[in-house]
Parts: structure tokens; sequence; C-alpha cells
């Protein structure tokens, strides 16, 4: 009966370790996805910005005008610059705690959950071959039982039958 409920026990930790799995694998496909798109986006901008910016320093029209332009630009570009270094901070962050999910999948891998299925599926086939032996084998004992108290009482009729005569 132990070991029943320790088989229970070990095929509902494998269901749960691989749904763990997948479930660890989907939320951080999406957010690297992010990352890597919200990295093109930032790159695109700050791409353009640096256009815009050599355009008018290229045009001299209004000396003015540019310097404010430039200086708007510069905003921009540091508070882009401050954006990007909170998201690298972000992505350094994600890439560490992929790391020891990466560690701690490859120990779950070590395990070979699928093998341990195999395993399983096995023991259960012969521990009901085992437990129809024991059934056969207890039938048997009964079937014996019943012969030797049939010979015992013949036996006895025969002890008694010779007494008497």
């Amino acid at each position: 009966m132990e070991s029943k409920i320790l088989k229970k026990d070990m095929a509902l930790r494998m269901e749960l370790g691989i749904e763990i799995e997948e479930r660890v694998k989907k939320r951080f496909a999406s957010e690297i996805e992010q990352l890597t798109q919200t990295n093109q986006k930032l790159d695109q901008r700050v791409t353009e910005l640096l256009a815009s910016q050599a355009k008018l320093s290229a045009e001299t029209i209004f000396e003015s005008e540019h310097q404010s332009i430039t200086l708007g630009l510069t905003n921009k570009i540091s508070g882009l610059e401050s954006e990007l270094a909170g998201l690298k901070k972000k992505y350094d962050s994600l890439r560490d705690q992929s790391s020891k999910l990466k560690s701690e999948h490859a120990e779950f891998k070590r395990l070979d959950p699928v093998g341990l299925k195999k395993k399983l599926d096995e023991n259960k086939k012969k521990l009901k071959v085992k437990t129809q032996t024991v059934s056969d084998m207890t039938k048997d004992k009964v079937k014996l039982n019943e012969v030797m108290l049939k010979q015992k009482l013949e036996l006895e009729s025969l002890k008694k039958s010779s007494e008497d005569s």
C-alpha cells in the first residue's frame, strides 16, 4: 500500500515538474522577446534622434533655435540612455534568473522523468503479474487444503473401519 502511495506521489511530482518546466519556458520566452523588441525600438529611436541631430547641425539656420533643439535632443538621448541602462539591468537580472532556471532544468532533466515514468510503468506491470501469481497460489492452497482435509477424513474413516473389523 505504501508503494502505491509512493508511486502515485512520484508520478504526481513528475507531472508537476513537467508542468513547471513548460510554464517557465513560456514565461521567460515572452519576456526575452519583449526585451529584444524594446532594444530594437530603442536602437531605432536613437538612430532616428542621431539622424535628426545631424540634420539640424548641418543646417545652421538660427543658432539659438539650433541650440534649443540640440539641448532637447540631448535630454532625450540622456533619458533614453538612462532608460537603456535600466533595461540592461533588467536584462541582466533576467539573464541571471534564466541561468538559475537552466541549472534547475538541467538538474530536473538529470532525473530523467521519461525514464522514471517507463520504470514506473514496468514496475506496475510486474506488480500486477506478481499479484496475480499470489492470487493463483492462494487458490491452489485452498484447493490443496480441501484435498488434505478429505484425505484426513478418509484416513480416519479407514482407521475406524479397520479397528471395527
